[in-house]
């Protein structure tokens, strides 16, 4: 990144925050320590501050819990994976994490159509179609017979699942495959801030 670049945004790239009080800068240290603790606990910070706190709480609407899942999902997923981007990836992202994540089993075989009438439903037409629903009523998380969604329970286990992720990257070996696919991910993310 040019000086000019730089100076137009008017702050330093290494100074972008990726979470509360944490910098490109704090990122690149850790990596430079392989402190799998401390980067495992920005990221699951990361994922809680955007994703889990908005749509927590009392008087938080059904359709922007799944909504905001879904984008944590494929954001998750592509953590996972180290890719920079999720597009052109579709249902199978749904599929994968579906049939990787306990809670969720049951929708892995209705994965595609999760993503075309929950997930693009939501995210393009503000509206669930195709016949499925969204509740807040405390049922179950899957009703396979009446394609409803429990999205509180669905929130939890998404965060579930973001637990179990950061405990295996503060269990995994620095070198592991999820350790290389988290690095290559959060390289892009720092880039895309600006940082080199």
């Amino acid at each position: 990144m040019t000086t000019t670049r730089r100076a137009e945004r008017g702050r330093d790239p290494e100074d972008v925050l990726l979470a509360t009080n944490f910098s490109v800068a704090h990122y690149r240290r850790a990596v430079t320590a392989k402190d799998k603790k401390t980067i495992a606990g920005f990221v699951e910070r990361r994922f809680r501050e955007r994703y889990i706190r908005p749509v927590s709480g009392y008087g938080r609407h059904g359709f922007a819990i799944m909504a905001v899942c879904c984008l944590m999902i494929e954001s998750l997923i592509s953590f996972r994976r180290g890719w920079s981007a999720s597009e052109d990836k579709g249902d199978r992202v749904f599929a994968e994490f579906f049939r990787t994540n306990d809670p969720f089993k049951p929708l892995e075989a209705v994965a595609k159509h999760f993503y075309g009438h929950v997930r693009n439903g939501l995210l393009h037409q503000a509206e669930t179609t195709g016949n499925w629903r969204i509740r807040r009523d405390g049922g179950q998380l899957f009703d396979q017979e009446t394609k409803t969604i429990e999205a509180d329970r669905f929130r939890d286990a998404v965060g579930d699942s973001l637990r179990g992720y950061c405990k295996e990257l503060r269990t995994e070996d620095w070198e592991s495959p999820i350790w290389i696919n988290l690095r290559r991910k959060l390289d892009s993310i720092c880039r895309n801030a600006g940082a080199v």
